[in-house]
């Protein structure tokens, strides 16, 4: 079988790490800082805040991943903890050329994450199942 060396691989890898799970936007330092549950999942401010509302329990929240409570430090998701290394990673690329993300991506993959209002399916997962979406 064919392998994927690094240099192929590391876009793809480090787009994947810069993106939340849920909504499938890039973090920012803004509303969607990554924010860290106790079981080392990352998200975004705004998802776990909808997420928070939703589950309407003030003192924690549950993890979609994993299921795993993390108590929220004062009943509110902007007092977890960032997680800092992509902080630090959002913080230099800021210091960067506006478009440097977009300078990472391989050819043929669109600078932005499409959406298909018929399937439901956003984000990357638009691309990967609804080959039209864009």
């Amino acid at each position: 079988h064919a392998s994927i060396n690094s240099a192929t691989r590391g876009p793809i890898v480090r787009r994947h790490i810069l993106e939340c799970k849920i909504c499938y936007n890039y973090f920012d330092l803004e509303r969607h800082s990554p924010k860290l549950l106790s079981c080392s999942h990352t998200f975004c401010l705004e998802c776990l805040e909808t997420l928070h509302f939703r589950e309407g329990r003030g003192w924690r929240i549950v993890c979609p991943v994993c299921r795993h409570r993390t108590p929220l430090p004062e009943r509110r998701v902007r007092n977890l903890p960032d997680n800092t290394a992509l902080t630090e990673e959002l913080s230099h690329k800021k210091r960067e050329p506006e478009d440097s993300l977009n300078a990472e991506r391989l050819p043929g993959l669109p600078a932005s994450p499409a959406t298909s209002t018929e399937t439901g399916h956003s984000g990357w997962e638009a691309l990967y199942y609804c080959p039209d979406a864009d």
